[in-house]
Formats: structure tokens, C-alpha cells, sequence
């Protein structure tokens, strides 16, 4: 039987109610299939600048800012029957020109054609917003950073709910062929749209990122058909036809595996993914190979616990000299294996599934037992790597603090060379980090400067005793104008800072002799020593270092600030 205009009536007011209940909102609009606002009702004035009755019949998408229109877009295309798209961020276009943060999310009813929405001020809802991870300013997604940290949560969650959920890992070839920017059916016009479909299907809406160009991560709840999951993907973005997708998808907790395990193997994985992306093996036989891949990194992280819980890191010395006289200065304690061989992947490994601190205090540990067998020897010095990961970890810095206060008769000729290879996310952190080591009298350097991105920006943001160069710019510097005029640069913001610029990789006289006239004051390579894998005798740590030299060049540099020298070591 046909339905009366007033059954119709109440039928759409019961649904709209039932809109309202949904969600907690500040507006409600209700869509045809078209993208046009059919109803509204709400806080219309504050979000669009205009009443309900002008609201009506516009394209929503026209009162979106351009740059969220792909997520808009998608939100319209996923709203299928009985769906529902958590809030997600956007910004709205009033009336006035004004732009205005917003969350929205959506849902369908069955049988329904039209679908509703709903809106509500961002600033209500800021840390929802916000999500306390690092994002993506055009897409909104997650950087690889905060998508690592997102897989972490969802794998450690105490609910047992990780083990419904699928990471996927998908990489678009072809990118490169696209039309240039500004041109429909570009790279970065395809990018924006794929970033959408993922973070719509993400798991609430938050578990997708944006790892490298064209590799990208998604968690999602239930189990994913990598093959389906591509076939979804080509429906919502027709462009995305003309690029190759290769996928893996794989359960977030494996069945009989400890979610912290589990969780570090997936960041490891990712880790592994956003430098290489799906290599050739895993695309030809992909669930064969990544858990090849997963049963690796279970035994490398088994093998690093190992070293670390029954002791047995070896140390290695190598000695930092001054320039201007040649003598000893102090030696860098470098980590070594039982084999003899560098920790280098061992430590990449623990930086990417957070177990380096642990490390690290292994290292502070035994470098301070070597300083009190050293007895009244004081002249030996010692300087120890420390990861940025364990500078932003309270407990290891409660812990250092500890044993540092334990050997307090030695503790000042200990210091720290802060390394670049984890990133530093709480500059002001860090920085407190450090000065509770400087007020127990260890002095900090600044380890590889010149070879990553921040390191100027470190160099403003922390206060540090040493700087340690790069070696590259050591080892080019003979026969490159450019980098002898960087090691210049780099020797006279030394002096002005009042900071003691350590030259690394010296290998050769005329590298010596070249440093030592630009100003440089001490020196590290094979020049003066390699690594030892014991100390120097009692009362020999400050003798002439081993190698011949002749006389230096005369510094040319004006007169260090008074007392710089005496706060390194």
C-alpha cells in the first residue's frame, strides 16, 4: 500500500531522530545521491554561515575546502547500505570565506538512498582530533612515525581486540608515469584520493598511513582479502586503474605470540617495508616470505634480548686526540659483538622495536665498571653513544640517573654523544634529558653532525659541550672546495658557540694538518688508533697517541670563550 505524505513525513523525522542519536554532533544533514544537502538542521549558521533553508539544495562538496574534497568524496562513495564513517577532520567553507575545523562522520540506512551526516566543531573535540600521532598535513594520515606507533596501540590492547584486526601493506607502482601536477589524473590528485579510500577504511578511522611515496599501511578491522581489498580500491579510485598495487595482508597478532612481540615485529616489518617496500620474492609468494620475514625478526629480536640479558657485549676503545699536540685526549667506547663485529644492525633493530635503552644502560654500565677499575688513574675518559630513543625514555633516565649517583668518584670523566639515527620528537624533553646528565657533571656531545636533517636545529635546541663532524666531510675535504669551506664553517660556529668541534675519520697527515690550521680541536680515525678492545695501562691514557705526527699548523682562530675548554671532560 502506497505510504501517505504524512507516513512518509514521519517516517524521514524518525530517521533524522534517529541521526541525532547517532552521534554526537552540532549538525545533521542528510545527502541524495547526487552530493547535494537534501536537510539540515543544527548549528548551520556557525558551521556554514548560512540558515537551513539556504543550506539546502547546495553541493556539499562545494562548501569543503578543495583539499578535503578526495576525503569527502569518498565518504560519499562508502556510505553504503547500513555502513557508518567514523569522524574524521576537514575543513568547511562558510559563507563569508571563513574556514572552519570540523569532524564529520556518516552513516546509511538500509533501503535508503539518501545518507546522512554529521558535523561537529573540531575545537570541541581537539585530542579526538588530534589523535596524539604524527600526521600527514595533506592527507591526513599517519606518518610512518606516528602509523608505527598507531600499530603498537591497536597490537598491545589489553582488550584482546588485536586479534581481529589486519594490517595490510600496499605499494603503487607507476606513480611516476602520471601526468604532472595540476593536471587531472595527477600523482598527487590519485595520491589524495587513494589517502582518502584508506583512511575511510581504516580501522575507526584512524589506522592508516602514509609511509614513503607510494607505500602505504592500513589496519582494518576483520579479516582482509589482500585481492579484495585492491578490487575496492579500483572501484572508489577509477584513476588508480593505471598503476600497479602490490598488496600483503596478515592478522595484527599472530595466534600463540605475546602482543609487545607482536608488536615489535610488525614495527620492525614496517620499518623494513618504508625503506625497500614488497620486494620481488614477497610479491611472487607474499604470505610465504613475510612470515619468513616475521619468523627472522622474532629471532633477531630473541638474539638482541640475549646480549643484552646474559652480558655478553663486548667493549671496544678508540681514542679521541687533541690536535694541536697529538696527545690523548679521552676514547670513545664503541659496543661490540661476541664475535668481534659492530652491533650496527643490532642497534637499527633495537632502535625500531624499542629495546635500545636497555642496550645503552648495558653499555653506561660496564664503561663506568671500567672507570672505578681504573682506580686513581684520573686522567682515562670515557665517552658512551646514547640513542635519542632512550633520551626520551623516563625509566632509562631514572635508571642512568641511579647508577650514575653509584659511581659518583667517577662519574665527571663519563660523558654522552647524543646520536642521530632515532628521531627526536620532544626537543624540550630531550634537552631536560640532558641537563639532569650535565648537573651530575657529565659533559654531552653532539655525535655525526652535518649527517642528518636536524642536526642545526639540535644544535640551537640543546645545550652541548661537544660537537662531533661528520667524517664525511673529513674525508672530502683534501680534494673538495666545497666541504673544506663547510669544515670551516662548521670549526668557526664552534668557536662562537664556545662548543669543542671533534673532526672524525682522520686518516692521513695532510687531514690532520688541514683541521688543526682551521681551528679544529681534537680528532678521531685510524690515524691515531683503531679500536682496542682493551684499555691503555694505568697513568698511559693521556699519552702522545701512537702515530708520528709532525708539527701542526698554527690555529688560526681567535681566543676560545674562557673556560670552554674546561667544560668538555
Amino acid at each position: 500500500m502506497p505510504q501517505t505524505p504524512d507516513r512518509e513525513a514521519a517516517r524521514q523525522q524518525r530517521h533524522r531522530f534517529l541521526g541525532f542519536s547517532f552521534a554526537l554532533a552540532d549538525l545533521l544533514i542528510e545527502v541524495d545521491a547526487a552530493g547535494r544537502i537534501a536537510f539540515a538542521a543544527g548549528a548551520c549558521h556557525r558551521l556554514f554561515g548560512m540558515d537551513e533553508t539556504a543550506l539546502q539544495g547546495q553541493s556539499l562538496l562545494e562548501r569543503v575546502e578543495a583539499s578535503h574534497r578526495p576525503l569527502v568524496r569518498q565518504v560519499l562513495l562508502q556510505l553504503a547500505a547500513g555502513a557508518r564513517i567514523p569522524p574524521v577532520p576537514l575543513s568547511l567553507r562558510r559563507s563569508d570565506g571563513r574556514r572552519v575545523e570540523a569532524l564529520l562522520g556518516g552513516y546509511a540506512l538500509p533501503g535508503e538512498s539518501r545518507h546522512y551526516l554529521v558535523l561537529a566543531e573540531a575545537d570541541r573535540f581537539r585530542a579526538f582530533a588530534a589523535g596524539g600521532q604524527e600526521r600527514d598535513p595533506r592527507t591526513g594520515l599517519h606518518t610512518a612515525t606516528g602509523f608505527a606507533e598507531r600499530v603498537r596501540q591497536l597490537a598491545e590492547a589489553a582488550d584482546g581486540s588485536a586479534s581481529e584486526l589486519t594490517m595490510t601493506l600496499m605499494e603503487l607502482q607507476g606513480l611516476d608515469e602520471l601526468p604532472p601536477a595540476g593536471t587531472p589524473g595527477s600523482a598527487a590528485e590519485v595520491i589524495d584520493e587513494v589517502a582518502a579510500f584508506l583512511r575511510l577504511r581504516s580501522f575507526e578511522g584512524d589506522a592508516a598511513g602514509w609511509l614513503e611515496e607510494g607505500r602505504f599501511g592500513l589496519v582494518t578491522d576483520g579479516r582482509v582479502d589482500a585481492a579484495a581489498l585492491d578490487d575496492e580500491l579500483r572501484r572508489a579510485v577509477p584513476q588508480a586503474g593505471r598503476l600497479t598495487a602490490n598488496l600483503h595482508s596478515r592478522p595484527l597478532q599472530s595466534a600463540g605470540t605475546a602482543p609487545e612481540t607482536s608488536a615489535r615485529t610488525l614495527i620492525y616489518a614496517l620499518r623494513k617495508f618504508q625503506n625497500e617496500g614488497l620486494t620481488p620474492d614477497v610479491c611472487a609468494d607474499p604470505a610465504t616470505q613475510f612470515r619468513t620475514l616475521l619468523s627472522e625478526t622474532l629471532g633477531a629480536i630473541e638474539r638482541f634480548q640475549e646480549l643484552i640479558d646474559r652480558d655478553r657485549i663486548g667493549l671496544a676503545y678508540q681514542p679521541i686526540v687533541e690536535l694541536a699536540s697529538g696527545r690523548v685526549h679521552h676514547y670513545e667506547v664503541l659496543a661490540r659483538l661476541p664475535d668481534g663485529a659492530s652491533p650496527f644492525e643490532s642497534v637499527s633493530l633495537g632502535e625500531s622495536i624499542g629495546m635500545i635503552p636497555a642496550f645503552d644502560l648495558t653499555i653506561c654500565r660496564k664503561a663506568l665498571a671500567d672507570l672505578e677499575v681504573a682506580g686513581s688513574d684520573g686522567t682515562l675518559c670515557l665517552a658512551v653513544n646514547l640513542s635519542a630513543q632512550s633520551l626520551q625514555d623516563a625509566t632509562f633516565l631514572d635508571s642512568l640517573e641511579l647508577l650514575l649517583q653509584r659511581h659518583a668518584a667517577v662519574r665527571q670523566r663519563l660523558s654522552f654523544e647524543v646520536t642521530e639515527s632515532y628521531e627526536i620528537k620532544d626537543l624540550a624533553a630531550v634537552d631536560g634529558a640532558l641537563r639532569r646528565l650535565r648537573d651530575l657533571g657529565c659533559a654531552i656531545a653532539l655525535d655525526d653532525f652535518g649527517s642528518g636533517n636536524a642536526t642545526f636545529r639540535y644544535l640551537q635546541a640543546f645545550e652541548v659541550d661537544c660537537v662531533k663532524m661528520d667524517g664525511s666531510y673529513v674525508r672530502a675535504m683534501t680534494d673538495s672546495p666545497r666541504d673544506y669551506a663547510l669544515v670551516k664553517g662548521m670549526a668557526q660556529i664552534c668557536r662562537e658557540l664556545g662548543v669543542v668541534l671533534v673532526a672524525e675519520m682522520i686518516e692521513t697527515e695532510q687531514q690532520a694538518a688541514l683541521l688543526t690550521e682551521l681551528g679544529v680541536d681534537h680528532g678521531q680515525g685510524y690515524l691515531f688508533g683503531r679500536p682496542q678492545h682493551s684499555l691503555p695501562d694505568a697513568g698511559q691514557a693521556s699519552r702522545v697517541a701512537p702515530v708520528p705526527r709532525p708539527a701542526p699548523a698554527p690555529a688560526r682562530r681567535p681566543a676560545r670563550r674562557q673556560g670552554a675548554q674546561e667544560t668538555w671532560m
